[in-house]
């Protein structure tokens, strides 16, 4: 078991990696604001792996089972687990996460506006810039370099 949490963890680490290379290299030098976007779904993919890690860890105490897809892992780790480990703002910024990537994989619309990647879902729509996806990837950075 300690080993899938290692690799999930270590996963986790890469994909934030990814991620916080494409928006400084990206959009900081190149200016490429498209790549919001992709960084978007390596901070997802960041978010899964943590979440998977949390979930391998914890069993070994609390005797939660691991369940099946991702949103039902999600749901168990928003309600047993994160609160133990994280606070208020860093549990909403993974949610942040996940439910942008949700809405970036069902959007109706997406375009680039001047430094802004709009994300265009019926009559709402979100802003990512390279600032909010800087301070997601803080975050998440701040999150996995606490965990044992």
């Amino acid at each position: 078991m300690l080993k899938k949490y290692s690799d999930s963890l270590n996963s986790a680490k890469a994909r934030l990696k990814i991620a916080d290379h494409m928006v400084k290299v990206g959009v900081g030098i190149i200016g490429e604001k498209r790549i919001l976007a992709k960084a978007l779904i390596e901070l997802q993919k960041s978010v899964s792996f943590l979440i998977d890690a949390f979930l391998y860890y914890e069993p070994e105490k609390n005797k939660i089972k691991r369940l099946g897809d991702k949103e039902s892992r999600a749901q168990v780790f928003f309600n047993k687990i994160s609160r133990k480990y994280l606070n208020k703002e860093e549990s909403n910024c993974l949610k942040k996460v996940l439910i942008l990537t949700k809405k970036h994989k069902n959007a109706h619309l997406e375009f680039v506006k001047r430094d802004k990647f709009i994300i265009f879902n019926g009559e709402t729509y979100d802003i990512l810039t390279a600032e909010g996806l800087k301070n997601l990837i803080f975050t998440l950075n701040s999150i996995i370099s606490r965990l044992p």
